[in-house]
């Protein structure tokens, strides 16, 4: 009898020490968020095919990212859930004022939700490739 309780202990131990590494809530996706979501996988655009060439499969410092990624009701670029971090990958229409507010407040929600959000442009990625990815780099290692 002592032996099966010491093993039992274990297993309660083991899925305790999982429920904890994972504490973000999960955020409700709408069937519309997640058909968005599969179309800006197949039509990503060329600066995001470079970065995700460059994150994927851990390619990059080990941490995980997955692309175009349903949160709630926003679809980002993508997100590193071991880091909580989300990268989002500006063009030139996010300065745009109208724009602006809408990432301000897309910002503000994953934040509530225990994500970092790194914002990079795209043309400072193909003018300055290293130095945003010393950026990615820093957000992943908490230096944000």
């Amino acid at each position: 009898m002592r032996k099966h309780a010491s093993r039992m202990r274990g297993r309660l131990r083991k899925r305790r020490s999982t429920t904890i590494a994972h504490p973000m809530q999960r955020l409700p996706k709408s069937r519309r968020t997640l058909e968005r979501a599969r179309r800006l996988r197949k039509d990503m655009s060329d600066e995001e095919r470079i970065l995700w060439m460059l994150l994927r499969d851990r390619r990059f410092a080990d941490f995980k990212f997955r692309r175009q990624v349903p949160l709630g009701a926003f679809v980002c670029d993508f997100a590193c859930y071991g880091a909580k971090l989300v990268l989002e990958l500006d063009g030139s229409q996010h300065a745009e004022p109208e724009q602006a507010a809408f990432d301000a407040a897309r910002t503000r929600y994953l934040e509530a939700a225990g994500f970092r959000v790194l914002r990079i442009t795209t043309s400072d990625f193909f003018r300055e490739r290293e130095f945003a990815m010393d950026a990615i780099w820093n957000a992943l290692h908490g230096r944000m």
